[in-house]
């Protein structure tokens, strides 16, 4: 976390992504993509409202205006089952193993830059 006056991170250049796609969360599913409060899309969630219905296993893929770069991503295991990520030009595709459950809560995966890590 950067204090207050600090100048920010050459690589915390606005690059926040939307998602595009998403895959196997059933019927009334949706997807969103929540940033960080800098604006600079560094850090976020993304959440997951599964419908009834949903497939065992799915992907969301998440748009970036510039190249993406290097993501950790994390998600509840108990949820998601395995969780894996690929990089094709501008967008990321994280995919899971497991059949989410039907809630109006969101199921969340975590994400942050790898290089902004310092």
């Amino acid at each position: 976390m950067r204090q207050y006056g600090e100048i920010p991170a050459p690589n915390a250049a606005a690059n926040t992504p939307a998602v595009s796609a998403l895959t196997g969360a059933g019927t009334g599913g949706g997807a969103s993509v929540q940033t960080s409060t800098t604006g600079s899309g560094n850090f976020g969630e993304v959440w997951i409202i599964a419908g009834p219905a949903a497939d065992a296993g799915g992907s969301v893929v998440i748009t970036f205006p510039d190249t993406p770069p290097a993501l950790f991503i994390s998600g509840s295991p108990d949820e998601f089952g395995d969780i894996t990520q690929a990089t094709d030009t501008n967008d990321v595709t994280i995919s899971w193993t497991a059949t989410l459950q039907a809630s109006s809560l969101p199921h969340r995966i975590a994400y942050e830059w790898a290089d902004y890590l310092k």
